[in-house]
C-alpha cells in the first residue's frame, strides 16, 4: 500500500471550479481524502447577515464528492463564519488522471477564502465498494450504560495492501 499525502497554498475562491490541491496519478485503484477549511475573510460594519454559498469538490476524472455550504457574513457569532471540510472518492482509474480539490462561489462572491486545502491518497491493489445497508451489530462493551437499541457499522470499502514500488508524480 502506498500513500500519498499534500498540502497546497490556499487563497480567494475567484472563480466556479477553482482548483486548490491537485495531484496527478498514475492508472490505479485508489482511496483519497480531500479537507480544507474554508472562511468569510473580513466582518463589515453595518452590512446585513447575508449567507455565503460555496460548493466543494472532489474529483478524480468522472468520479467525485462534492458538499454545499454557506458561512453568515457580518454575524456576531464568529464561528458561523468559517468551517473545515472533508470529502473522499474512491475507485479506479485507467489513465494518467488528476485529482482535484476545487471551491465555487455562490450567487454572492464576496471574501470568501480556503485555507490548509489537502489532499491524501492511498494507493491500493483491491478496493470493493459497497452500496448494501450494513447489518446492525450490539455493542455493548462500548456503551454498557446505554439501553440495548443496537447501534450501524457501514463498512463501506475494504482495502488490500501490496508492496508495490510504484510512484506517482
Amino acid at each position: 500500500m502506498e500513500g500519498f499525502h499534500f498540502t497546497a497554498p490556499g487563497g480567494f475562491v475567484t472563480r466556479d471550479k477553482q482548483v486548490f490541491a491537485e495531484l496527478v496519478l498514475p492508472p490505479g485503484m485508489y482511496f483519497i481524502f480531500g479537507k480544507a477549511n474554508i472562511a468569510v475573510s473580513s466582518n463589515v460594519g453595518d452590512m446585513p447577515r447575508i449567507t455565503r454559498a460555496y460548493e466543494a469538490r472532489l474529483e478524480m476524472g468522472s468520479i467525485d464528492d462534492s458538499l454545499i455550504g454557506g458561512l453568515l457574513y457580518n454575524s456576531d457569532d464568529p464561528g458561523s463564519r468559517y468551517e473545515s471540510i472533508a470529502l473522499n472518492i474512491a475507485g479506479e482509474i485507467r489513465i494518467e488522471t488528476n485529482v482535484k480539490l476545487m471551491f465555487s462561489r455562490g450567487l454572492d462572491t464576496r471574501d470568501l477564502i480556503v485555507s490548509e486545502p489537502r489532499l491524501s491518497v492511498i494507493a491500493v491493489t483491491s478496493l470493493q465498494i459497497s452500496t448494501e445497508i450494513p447489518v446492525e451489530q450490539k455493542n455493548e462493551r462500548f456503551f454498557p450504560n446505554m439501553p440495548v437499541l443496537g447501534l450501524s457499522r457501514r463498512t463501506l470499502l475494504s482495502i488490500v495492501s501490496h508492496d508495490s514500488t510504484t510512484e506517482t508524480k
